[in-house]
């Protein structure tokens, strides 16, 4: 018996769960581990005696996206923004430069990855195949089909047809909250202030 573990999903995916050699139809079971839902946050917020309302809660999600490594940095006796403020915006936040680690440690080409996720995340309804082709460099082939399915296998990015639309106006779409919540408040932005998301939070 072998069981693979790990945040490699691209590898996993090519080497293991597609593979069209010796392995291929081998696969007995395959675990996928999620994000906490809400109830779950609000479960664990509990258990570490944070204490958020359920807007509050909603609101965290909209940032971490039920991440629990990133909701184990929410401090006790903290409101939603200090915590916030903590993770992101203060000198040597933990969660400032998260962004890159979290493709690099994913993919080995995780330059193309976070390419691809600034151009789709760019718009809000997300990009066609020829969209992302022009704004990220990448030649429509097997390449950019390969790095597509990759991130749609990490739950970063999803693929719909919009209303009204025909097949082959297939668009990507940005949904990880995490990756919404960076490129939108926090990357590019390192003359912030340590209370940014406190002062800005109504705004």
């Amino acid at each position: 018996m072998l069981i693979v573990c790990g945040s490699a999903t691209s590898w996993m995916t090519d080497k293991l769960i597609n593979n069209h050699g010796g392995l291929y139809n081998r696969l007995t079971c395959e675990l996928k581990l999620s994000p906490f839902t809400l109830g779950e946050c609000e479960q664990y917020f509990q258990s570490e005696n944070i204490r958020l309302s359920r807007y509050d809660i909603v609101q965290s999600y909209m940032i971490t996206g039920g991440i629990p490594y990133y909701l184990s940095y929410y401090q006790s006796g903290l409101s939603l923004a200090q915590n916030i403020d903590l993770l992101f915006f203060e000198k040597n936040a933990p969660l400032h430069d998260e962004f890159k680690r979290l493709f690099s440690a994913i993919f080995n080409n995780s330059e193309m990855m976070i390419s691809l996720i600034r151009a789709i995340g760019s718009k809000h309804y997300g990009c066609t195949r020829s969209e992302l082709s022009d704004v990220a460099g990448i030649a429509t082939g097997g390449t950019l089909t390969s790095a597509l399915s990759a991130l749609i296998a990490s739950d970063f990015i999803i693929k719909y047809v919009p209303f009204g639309c025909s097949k082959r106006e297939e668009h990507y779409k940005l949904t990880d909250s995490f990756c919404n919540f960076y490129l939108r408040f926090v990357e590019n932005k390192d003359r912030l202030s340590n209370d940014f998301w406190l002062s800005n939070i109504e705004s």
